[in-house]
């Protein structure tokens, strides 16, 4: 989502809002202190989230401890995954050879990286990876992290979510290609 302006990324993540699970919520405040966007205000018995100021980023699901924040994660995530490729592959439209793609392997969370709050990293610093192509870039980032910790990482942190999809259709849509070749330096 990175090469997005910021309406773009609402486009995106339209459709993925989250919902409060009222019996759950005991209006601790935690999620609406998180939400980057204010989306979140607390009603007399539960927290409320108003959809049309809500990025769909998650966050108030991370954060709550009661469990009371749930994403349907079904078809709008395939959606927002093939939105991501699509909008890569317009922006990068008709600049092919001139546009270098970097994935920083530093860091790595569960959560999304547009919060000004850091988490504690799940995985140990692995360094930087650069290409040409964005479909192989984040096809090696994902192999080279299985690698790296013995599992899928992506699919542990969220089982229900197919984050494969992205990549598959970013090839298929002619973004670029799944198949890469590791060259190390240093």
């Amino acid at each position: 989502m990175g090469l997005s302006a910021r309406g773009g990324k609402l486009a995106q993540h339209s459709g993925v809002i989250p919902q409060i699970q009222k019996k759950r919520c005991n209006t601790c405040g935690v999620c609406g202190r998180w939400c980057p966007v204010g989306a979140i205000k607390m009603g007399e018995q539960f927290a409320i989230i108003d959809p049309k100021i809500c990025i769909g980023c998650g966050e108030c699901l991370a954060v709550c401890q009661f469990n009371a924040v749930k994403i349907a994660w079904d078809e709008s995530t395939v959606n927002l995954q093939k939105k991501v490729a699509e909008y890569c592959l317009a922006i990068t439209k008709g600049k092919t050879g001139k546009v270098v793609y970097f994935n920083f392997l530093t860091h790595i969370t569960r959560h999304c990286d547009c919060m000004d709050k850091p988490f504690e990293p799940d995985i140990s610093d692995i360094g930087i990876i650069a290409s040409r192509d964005p479909v192989a870039i984040e096809k090696a980032t994902t192999d080279i992290i299985k690698e790296r910790i013995g599992k899928d990482f992506f699919k542990d942190a969220w089982p229900s979510i197919d984050y494969t999809v992205q990549i598959s259709y970013a090839q298929e849509i002619g973004l670029g290609s799944m198949d890469y070749e590791l060259v190390h330096y240093g």
